[in-house]
């Protein structure tokens, strides 16, 4: 009796090149710098003129998180890369190599909003909550291509 392989499985002599624990942590920095300074100058922009409510301390830290939310949903539900991933040569995958779906892209991009999931990366796979809870992973295109 044979078994017909699941749509995301991976064939194992296929495996993923995982982007390391450096090109992780400059992705986080790049990205906070930029999705950050994106935020606060959209906030700026829209409290400017009759919107000055949004930079009350409630409102301005609802939209801060929401703009945040929406810089690394749209960009690795777009393109399964953000700005730094594009800098780092690195790209968002499932953990079997096939494109995330919405659904994970969602999840990964709500769970970096837990407290601690930053710290997650110190362990030996280099994998945090964000990647394990939405099964998705980021390689390094350039390894990845030498195979």
């Amino acid at each position: 009796m044979s078994s017909i392989p699941e749509q995301d499985e991976q064939d194992p002599d296929e495996a993923l090149c995982f982007a390391s624990k450096t090109k992780r942590c400059l992705n986080g920095i790049i990205d906070s710098v930029l999705s950050n300074v994106l935020a606060v100058a959209l906030q700026t922009g829209m409290a400017s003129g009759r919107a000055d409510w949004l930079l009350d301390p409630p409102n301005a830290a609802f939209w801060h998180c929401a703009l945040l939310l929406g810089y690394y949903f749209a960009f690795e539900a777009i393109f399964s890369q953000t700005p730094a991933k594009w800098m780092t040569v690195t790209k968002v995958m499932t953990e079997y190599g096939n494109r995330p779906t919405i659904g994970r892209v969602l999840i990964r991009s709500m769970v970096r909003f837990i407290p601690f999931d930053a710290f997650t990366f110190l362990n030996r796979s280099c994998n945090g909550w964000h990647d394990r809870w939405s099964r998705t992973c980021v390689i390094d295109l350039v390894q990845q291509e030498r195979r």
